[in-house]
């Protein structure tokens, strides 16, 4: 796995890596040693991800009620305008939590304009599975509390949506995102890359912008993130 540290990536495509005088001369010792630092860097980048969302954690839920709907609204609004749900048809998102970004408005005037809404569940191989719901759709708690459909009835291929909305906790201006921990966006889309269809989109607040976000290979990029002040477009 390639990491990449909060310290060394003022460069989106910046990956940190060892210097060869690491390994040493022998090849057991050598993998040994590539291991244990490996190890290392790994539990080093989960506690930096961590200590991020307890941070942001706070932060949105320092927004008072008539914050988050405002700054919502406004996203919504950048939503609406853009030409990626303008175009689409078919389009993934997710019930929002209460201190997110509220997916409510989003939701209904997709399904107004006679867009295919589609929310995920998780499978037994710890990817999502994207069934279609409308207004009428019964909801249950799923994981981290987020309501999610009650029957799987129809499904869509990942390669069939036009636009995907993401839940996030913090991002930065590459494109990078730090979500719940759980990783499931992450395997589920890890095959797709950025400018192909499905379009990738966060929906967050401006504050959690960072200015370099913690990853490795394994988090996916997105193609763009919504806030209430801008759209940020990895470049």
């Amino acid at each position: 796995m390639l990491l990449c540290m909060s310290t060394t990536c003022g460069k989106p495509d910046t990956i940190l890596r060892f210097p060869l005088e690491l390994l040493g001369s022998g090849a057991k010792g050598a993998a040994s040693r590539w291991k244990k630092a490996t190890f290392n860097l790994e539990s080093s980048l989960k506690a930096l991800k961590q200590q991020l969302r307890n941070q942001m954690r706070k932060k949105r839920q320092a927004l008072t009620p008539s914050q988050r709907q405002q700054f919502s609204e406004n996203i919504a609004t950048r939503l609406f305008q853009s030409n990626d749900f303008q175009r689409a048809q078919h389009i993934a998102l997710y019930h929002s939590l209460a201190d997110e970004v509220s997916t409510t408005h989003i939701f209904k005037q997709a399904c107004l304009l006679q867009k295919s809404c589609y929310f995920p569940i998780i499978s037994t191989h710890g990817t999502l599975t994207f069934v279609k719901v409308d207004e009428a759709t019964a909801l249950i708690p799923g994981h981290y509390g987020i309501l999610t459909p009650a029957q799987i009835n129809q499904t869509i291929a990942l390669e069939a949506l036009d636009l995907v909305l993401f839940p996030l906790l913090a991002f930065d201006s590459a494109g990078n995102r730090l979500g719940m921990g759980g990783g499931y966006y992450d395997k589920t889309f890890a095959k797709v890359r950025s400018g192909q269809s499905p379009r990738l989109v966060g929906l967050a607040y401006d504050l959690q912008c960072v200015e370099d976000l913690p990853h490795s290979d394994l988090d996916i990029k997105l193609d763009e993130i919504i806030t209430e002040k801008q759209i940020y477009r990895p470049a």
